[in-house]
């Protein structure tokens, strides 16, 4: 039985044993090798689902729903506000009994065009557009067509066309403009004193239609009127009789661009409501006017459905929740409008009431006309809105007033407001951009760079301003994510070496209002420029004698930049601040400039020192004992980022200067 015993032992021992733990070895191996690394590819890629696809569909599904209750809560906000205060908006208490002919019941002689609030709706056109169910509920504003809403009482449409003269919204295809054109002329054909405003121009993304410009004027031409500076300050039985209204809106343009400007100013969250809107490629499109060639090339890189002009992208965005403390804010501020804060004129007025055109829901005829913007004086100016009765027009003809039918007819406005236009394009887009990633990319991608190289050379001296103050806040974005300042300003750009060139010139002749704003943008593109380009430290080293205070402590800080640890050619650079005679002018900062500019001369100097101790002009000029007298000064040991530099450049300096004196250096 011992025999049997001990066979089965060694059986086991020998046979079953290691045939178990082979097992185990393969079924562990099987498990790391095979099925771990499949559940973990499994597990990646429905992330990767879920990141790329999911989320992003519910995201956009969330915002459909989501927007038309922010809607209706906005709007009973403001007709609470607006109910408070006795009226929902000017004109209110007038109710015609023909909706079809509401305007044949004004008062023609003492009623003007920017007293009208005008009752309009958005993507007018969009009636019956894209696949039912699956696009349409995307991509369809109204849902009546063109001559029932004018039946109903719009008066402002918004049209918007694609290359082949199709109505569009984005990618979605309609029919051809012709059937608008068509309501339109049968809508007049019906009535005899009813105006018009027909806002018809390209969609973003695509081309314009060929001659669409001359298309329009043969098919309109009898009802067109002509538009002058004065227009919507003339009563309704002086335009009646006019036909044609071709020129452009620059001064509207201006005044919008603006209001774009105080509200990215005052309420920062409007900028994302801009930039979906793509009101970045209007803004341009001013800038690039007779500065840089134009047009297709301005095309900013989106996917996002556009509007069509400044305005319409302010009209558009005219729901945001803030628009009453923007009242407040603009009566105060102390930036002075673009028009000479004149009382209400034509152009004041007339963005008063595109303020109040507010696109009607899916199935409307037209919106409520109300005016969710109006200071204290618009509301006094709009209150002669009348009700009065029937006046007896006899035959004159009705006319359509068409705005904005493309950006051709602006070099015909004056020098002065094409000036003025560029610089409230500036001014909106420097506001827009701060601290803004998404819009500053927008605008990088676009031609904007080069329009403000242009403009800082030749514009007037408001644009340049602006154009600086701009190109500042830009760059600052750059300097916080590498991505956009690796693609917008690499060395080999055209746009970006034509922008640093104009920013040296500003320093290099020490232009006053410019000066600072382009010091901080030479310093924001500090990690941009390569080993070879030493020209760029030079000026600034200069400005580090400059008299005013601000400026050398902006050069300083600017410097810190070129010598700091983030910089990768932090040597060249700090060799090239030695070289251009800065640590002659950073030691006389340190011992006698003001407070202000004490700490950064100090950085600068201790980086300097970190960085090439080994400097026989530092030696020279005695800095260590300069850093010795900084470490018993309180007010500078105590400033940020000296506490931890300071020690570690003095030791450094220390360390070399005694290698040196002994025959090592």
């Amino acid at each position: 039985m011992d025999i049997f015993k001990n066979l089965a032992d060694s059986f086991v021992k020998e046979v079953v044993d290691p045939t178990v733990s082979f097992a185990e070895d393969s079924a562990k191996t099987v498990v790391r090798e095979v099925v771990d690394p499949t559940v973990a590819f499994v597990e990646d890629s429905a992330r990767t689902v879920v990141r790329e696809v999911i989320d992003p569909a519910v995201a956009v599904i969330e915002t459909q729903f989501q927007r038309p209750r922010d809607v209706i809560e906005q709007e009973k906000i403001l007709d609470n506000l607006l109910a408070s205060n006795g009226s929902r908006f000017p004109g209110d208490d007038y109710h015609s009994p023909d909706r079809k002919n509401w305007m044949a019941h004004l008062s023609v002689e003492k009623l003007t065009l920017n007293k009208i609030v005008w009752p309009g709706t958005h993507d007018s056109a969009t009636n019956g557009i894209g696949i039912d169910v699956v696009t349409r509920p995307l991509g369809e504003c109204q849902t009546l067509s063109i001559y029932e809403q004018l039946v109903r009482g719009t008066r402002l449409l918004d049209v918007r066309v694609q290359e082949d003269r199709h109505i569009c919204h984005g990618i979605l295809a309609s029919y051809n403009v012709d059937f608008v054109i068509d309501d339109v002329i049968r809508f007049l054909s019906e009535t005899h004193s009813e105006i018009i405003i027909l806002e018809i121009r390209t969609e973003y993304g695509h081309k314009d239609p060929p001659e669409f410009e001359s298309y329009l004027t043969n098919k309109l031409g009898q009802f067109l009127i002509h538009q002058d500076d004065n227009l919507f300050n003339k009563s309704l039985s002086e335009i009646l009789p006019k036909r044609i209204l071709k020129e452009g809106h620059m001064k509207v343009q201006t005044v919008v661009a603006w209001a774009v400007s105080e509200l990215a100013s005052n309420h920062p969250k409007c900028q994302d409501h801009f930039a979906q809107n793509n009101i970045i490629r209007f803004l341009v499109s001013h800038l690039a006017f007779e500065t840089v060639q134009e047009h297709s090339k301005y095309a900013i890189v989106s996917n996002k459905q556009s509007l069509s002009s400044i305005h319409t992208v302010v009209m558009a965005s005219n729901t945001n929740p803030s628009d009453k403390s923007h009242d407040q804010d603009e009566t105060n501020s102390n930036i002075s409008h673009p028009m000479g804060n004149q009382t209400p004129s034509q152009m004041h007025s007339l963005v008063a009431n595109t303020f109040a055109i507010k696109g009607s829901g899916s199935g409307s005829g037209s919106g409520s006309g109300t005016n969710k913007n109006q200071t204290k004086q618009s509301n006094q100016q709009h209150q002669h809105h009348t009700k009065g009765g029937p006046t007896p027009r006899g035959n004159n003809p009705t006319h359509v007033s068409l705005m904005g039918t493309s950006i051709k007819g602006r070099e015909y406005e004056d020098p002065e407001t094409k000036a003025q236009m560029k610089a409230m394009a500036a001014r909106a887009l420097w506001q827009l951009s701060r601290g803004n990633l998404q819009i500053c990319r927008s605008i990088t991608e676009s031609r904007a760079l080069l329009c403000f190289a242009v403009l800082l050379e030749k514009g007037d001296d408001e644009v340049k301003s602006y154009s600086a103050l701009a190109m500042m806040e830009i760059t600052d974005v750059a300097e916080q994510y590498s991505e956009l300042r690796r693609s917008a300003f690499k060395p080999t750009s055209p746009a970006a070496k034509a922008v640093v060139e104009q920013l040296l010139k500003v320093i290099e002749n020490e232009v006053p209002d410019l000066l600072i704003p382009c010091v901080k943008s030479i310093g924001s593109l500090s990690r941009t420029f390569r080993a070879t380009e030493t020209r760029i430290i030079a000026p600034l080293v200069k400005l580090l004698d400059e008299r005013e205070a601000e400026v050398a402590m902006e050069a300083a800080v600017a410097l810190i930049k070129f010598a700091c640890t983030e910089n990768f050619l932090r040597d060249n650079h700090s060799k090239a601040i030695i070289a251009a005679g800065g640590a002659k002018h950073l030691i006389q900062l340190v011992y006698f400039g003001e407070q202000m500019v004490q700490a950064p001369a100090l950085v600068l100097l201790c980086y300097i020192a970190l960085n090439v101790p080994d400097s026989e002009t530092l030696a020279q000029e005695e800095v260590l004992v300069v850093l010795e007298w900084s470490t018993k000064q309180s007010h500078l040991v105590e400033a940020p980022t000296i506490d931890e530099i300071l020690p570690e450049a003095k030791s450094r300096l220390e360390l070399y200067q005694s290698r040196g004196s002994r025959g090592f250096h």
